[in-house]
């Protein structure tokens, strides 16, 4: 990554998804949040800081 991204991890499952993928963002450079879903007041705490939301999905 040529800059610093704020990558904030978003889990909807009570089931662990993508495995690995917050490590390797991290390996890249990147600054990695995760979080469940539900945690609203951290949420909007993390968009407010200007972190990119991704909600993971479990494969089909």
């Amino acid at each position: 990554m040529s800059t610093s991204k704020k990558v904030l991890l978003i889990n909807p499952s009570d089931m662990p998804v993508m495995t690995g993928l917050a490590d390797a963002l991290r390996k890249e450079g990147a600054q990695v949040l995760e979080m469940r879903l539900g945690d609203y007041n951290l949420l909007f705490d993390a968009l407010d800081q200007g972190w990119m939301p991704v909600v993971l999905k479990s494969p089909a």
